[in-house]
């Protein structure tokens, strides 16, 4: 069969559109855990008062699943007090790190995260005030807030900077209570970033939306250069 240059700048246009398609082909499957290494037991203790921080370990320990980008939550604040005079924290008493371990679903691979910072503010009966004003506390970071790793043959990026995806990393530390029958019931603070996932070998390829229109614009030129030697 004769191959015209129409019928060849079409050929080129279905393979350029299968490729577009074909650039984020099916979903990437993964899970995580999050286990506080500090404090020991995930309990700040100061005085009277205490911030429990939690291990997230998904159904049965078995970690989060998940696929592609999402929001990942890092641990859950509880607090609980007796202190009629306010208990202080700070770096020194009230700092904190977390390991994320991520299973990539394809490969099986494994690989680790680690998030560390330090609380400050007050503990008292009924009342939580710090530098971050009345009812809160003020979180700060200690280790890199943006961390890329390869597992498997895909690229991990674990996010704790605030951004439309996750725009409040830390929720604050919930009021104590003093009962200790009560704990657990509170609004409950925490931390929180956002994975993006890729595939290690194409994380640089263009979208697919920009792909086909290159292929357009290269099908475009083919038939204006062949009507062009015609006219000639």
């Amino acid at each position: 069969m004769k191959r015209t240059p129409l019928r060849a700048a079409a050929l080129t246009l279905a393979a350029c559109l299968f490729a577009a398609g074909s650039a984020r082909a099916g979903d990437i499957k993964w899970s995580y855990t999050w286990n506080v290494l500090t404090p020991p037991g995930g309990t700040l203790s100061q005085g009277k008062s205490s911030i429990m921080l939690s291990d997230e370990l998904g159904v049965g320990g078995l970690g989060v699943r998940s696929e592609n980008n999402t929001v990942v939550q890092a641990t859950n604040f509880t607090t609980l007090s007796t202190a009629t005079t306010p208990d202080v924290f700070n770096k020194t008493n009230a700092s904190y790190v977390l390991k994320m371990t991520v299973t990539d679903k394809q490969s099986g691979d494994v690989g680790y995260f680690f998030i560390s910072g330090y609380l400050t503010g007050q503990l008292a009966t009924g009342s939580a005030t710090g530098a971050g004003g009345v009812g809160s506390f003020k979180n700060t970071f200690t280790s890199a807030l943006l961390q890329s790793q390869q597992i498997g043959g895909h690229l991990y990026t674990l996010d704790f900077r605030s951004s439309a995806f996750n725009p409040t990393p830390f929720s604050g530390v919930p009021t104590p209570v003093a009962d200790p029958s009560l704990l657990g019931t509170e609004n409950k603070g925490a931390l929180a970033g956002y994975v993006t996932v890729n595939d290690s070998t194409n994380h640089n390829a263009p979208e697919p939306a920009s792909l086909a229109l290159a292929c357009f614009g290269l099908s475009g030129c083919g038939l204006a250069a062949w009507r062009r030697r015609r006219q000639a």
